[in-house]
């Protein structure tokens, strides 16, 4: 079983990384790197 199925597959890592973006975007140090970005 490799690690991405280990850690969740699709599903988890995506929800994973969705949040982390989320993260990314409301820390006033990180969010002026993402303006204007489509984190979709």
């Amino acid at each position: 079983m490799s690690l991405f199925d280990k850690l969740g597959g699709f599903a988890a890592v995506s929800k994973v990384v969705g949040e982390f973006y989320d993260e990314l975007e409301q820390n006033p140090v990180t969010a002026p790197y993402f303006v204007g970005m489509n984190m979709e």
